[in-house]
């Protein structure tokens, strides 16, 4: 088996404010494989970095970021929040941050606009940059993903499964959720670790879905994903995700 990948989570986002430019370069430097962000459209159709719909918790900005153009999000403080250290951190494009990585890790890009137009922009940035063996598209909306897949059948697709309601069992679960992957033609299931399990993992990877680990932020959770076998996993604690990972015994 291949090793598990590790994806940080909007950046090195413990020690740096999320989705900034500054998190997406620390997480490079501190050895992610792969760094995730948010892409929403401003209100004048540009592509920008944000993890929220609606601004004010990382940011001094009101409202939601579809309902202002690109020179209001460039106004704010994307970085005070975190620390006066980071106070001239501001909103990226996503322009910036494929500048500003490059080729040096993969990108798990959540989708969180709405229409085609916003599909057809993100998928025609990710061709100019030259990025598209390097790009994995997520979102938890199944209709989003298929037209993906009709804008893009190449594309590596990625389907966020929500937790399932209390009066659904596993078993049920797993199903609707192959049914889902099925009809979305996705590449990579992003389970939480309650949904999955080594039987659930194996008969998805002999579907050839790959899978993440969601959400593995603390020692258990990180190990538990390296156990079951994932093909990728999503952390805040970008140390602690590669230092187990370096000391890992497969066989321990």
């Amino acid at each position: 088996m291949t090793e598990t990948k590790i994806t940080a989570h909007k950046g090195f986002s413990l020690k740096y404010p999320e989705n900034t430019l500054s998190a997406f370069r620390g997480a490079v430097d501190c050895g992610a494989d792969r760094v995730e962000l948010d892409v929403h459209s401003s209100r004048d159709g540009h592509l920008v970095v944000h993890h929220d719909y609606y601004l004010g918790s990382t940011d001094n900005g009101k409202g939601l970021i579809f309902e202002h153009d690109l020179s209001y999000l460039k106004s704010l403080d994307a970085g005070s929040w975190f620390s006066r250290e980071f106070s001239t951190e501001k909103i990226p494009l996503l322009e910036e941050v494929f500048d500003e990585v490059g080729t040096k890790a993969e990108y798990e890009i959540q989708l969180r606009g709405f229409t085609v137009e916003y599909l057809q922009a993100v998928l025609k940035l990710v061709e100019k940059a030259g990025l598209a063996r390097k790009v994995e598209f997520t979102s938890e909306r199944v209709i989003l993903l298929t037209t993906l897949r009709q804008l893009c059948p190449t594309a590596r697709i990625g389907l966020f499964v929500r937790p399932f309601p209390d009066w659904m069992s596993l078993g049920l679960g797993h199903e609707v959720t192959k049914s889902d992957i099925a009809l979305a033609s996705v590449t990579v299931a992003h389970c939480s670790l309650p949904i999955l399990t080594p039987d659930f993992v194996e008969n998805l990877h002999n579907s050839g879905v790959d899978i993440q680990a969601s959400d593995c932020h603390i020692k258990s959770e990180i190990r538990q994903a390296y156990r079951l076998g994932v093909d990728s996993l999503s952390t805040d604690d970008l140390p602690l995700a590669l230092s187990i990972r370096n000391q890992w015994d497969p066989a321990g």
